[in-house]
C-alpha cells in the first residue's frame, strides 16, 4: 500500500533505497516517475492497483517467494504482503475442510 497526503504519489512515497554509488537511485527513481507519466496517460488504467500488483509481483519473484524477505523490502508487514498475495493470486490459504481430512482444528 502506498500512503501520500495529497492526490498525487511522489517518488518520496515508493520507500525505495535513497541512496546509491554514483547517484544511480536517484536516476531510477527520476525513470520510475517517467514511466508513472507514461502510464497515467494510458485510458482506462487503474493506476494504483495496477503499480501495486507488479511491486508486489515483483518483489515476491525477487525474494524467492519468501514472505518474510518480501515484506522486508518492501517495508511492510508480513501480514500485509500476505493479504496483497492472496488479493493477486500468487497464493492460496488451504480450504479449511482439507485441514480437517488431516485431523487440524479449525
Amino acid at each position: 500500500m502506498l500512503v501520500a497526503p495529497d492526490d498525487a504519489i511522489g517518488l518520496e512515497h515508493l520507500k525505495l533505497p535513497s541512496s546509491r554509488a554514483g547517484g544511480s537511485s536517484v536516476t531510477l527513481l527520476n525513470r520510475i516517475g517517467h514511466a508513472f507519466h507514461d502510464y497515467f496517460r494510458e485510458p482506462g488504467s487503474q493506476a494504483l492497483r495496477d503499480i501495486e500488483r507488479r511491486l508486489v509481483t515483483e518483489a515476491y519473484q525477487f525474494c524467492q517467494s519468501n514472505q518474510v524477505q518480501t515484506a522486508e523490502l518492501l517495508g511492510i508487514s508480513r501480514n500485509v504482503v500476505r493479504t496483497l498475495l492472496k488479493r493477486y493470486g500468487l497464493i492460496n490459504d488451504p480450504d479449511p475442510e482439507d485441514l480437517c481430512e488431516f485431523g487440524a482444528s479449525i
